[in-house]
């Protein structure tokens, strides 16, 4: 059922520049495709 939702999963390279370990992961779904929730993500962890 999942994949009849997910159409391809994207993975970038690892970002190491500020001392932490940061690799973004995109997400495409079908009939919708890319959801950036980045920006949801950081106002989370302030």
């Amino acid at each position: 059922m999942i994949n009849d939702l997910i159409d391809k999963i994207k993975v970038h390279a690892v970002d190491k520049s500020n001392g932490h370990r940061i690799q973004r992961i995109d997400i495409y779904y079908t009939a919708v495709g890319l959801i950036d929730v980045s920006q949801h993500i950081q106002e989370l962890a302030i």
